[in-house]
């Protein structure tokens, strides 16, 4: 009895934790999935059942639209096929509203699946907005530099007008690092762009390149 109350207590904290878990025997059927696993995907309670074949979820997940869209066929192999591979599987899947729902399969020693459901959709807009801004200087990244510089050569060819580029390299900065070390080099780096960026126009592209380089296109 002392065993079947803390697997009690364990079910009921496993259901207050904005994580959604779900569990499947070694046939594939559920098991056991918590509130936030349902609530992600709006799971009919007809569903939730212990016993239910997977598939059977597999095909609610398709029908609100997280596998993208495609032949339902298709997509159920591809999502039993990810199922029955016997390593972790870390993947990202976007619901129809936005949000974004990491998926972490966990294999079971009974040869059963736990699958952890993490709402990432903050996460990723955040490594989305570093990956197109430099963190340091506030500039754009090389990436979304790059985008930039390709539209003002699109834009040239339709108005049949020229660009200009600068590239702007600071060859003795890591030199500089390695004498007054990381802080002290990033202070003076923030201080370049800062005295730079009033002398150029709002229009033209200002952008990181690299390390040491920065480009700017007009």
């Amino acid at each position: 009895k002392i065993r079947e109350l803390r697997d009690m207590m364990n079910l009921e904290v496993l259901d207050q934790i904005p994580v959604g878990v779900s569990v499947y025997d070694s046939e594939r059927r559920f098991a056991w999935g918590n509130k936030a696993y349902q609530e992600f995907y709006q799971f009919p309670d007809a569903l939730m059942v212990s016993g239910t074949r997977g598939v059977e979820h597999v095909r609610h997940l398709i029908k609100i639209g997280l596998y993208g869209e495609g032949d339902p066929e298709e997509l159920e192999a591809a999502a039993l096929e990810r199922f029955a591979k016997a390593e972790g599987l870390l993947k990202d899947f976007t619901l129809p509203d936005g949000t974004i729902i990491e998926m972490r399969h966990v294999p079971l020693r009974s040869g059963g699946r736990a699958i952890l459901h993490t709402d990432v959709s903050v996460f990723r807009a955040q490594e989305s907005k570093l990956a197109e801004t430099d963190p340091l200087t506030g500039l754009h990244g090389p990436s979304i530099g790059t985008r930039q510089i390709l539209a003002l050569f699109q834009s040239s060819q339709l108005t049949n007008t020229e660009v200009l580029g600068l590239r702007l390299q600071l060859r003795r900065l890591a030199s500089y690092e390695a004498a007054y070390g990381q802080g002290l080099t990033n202070r003076f780096l923030r201080r370049v762009i800062q005295r730079l960026q009033p002398l150029i126009d709002e229009n033209y592209v200002f952008a990181r390149g690299g390390t040491m380089d920065f480009v700017i296109c007009a």
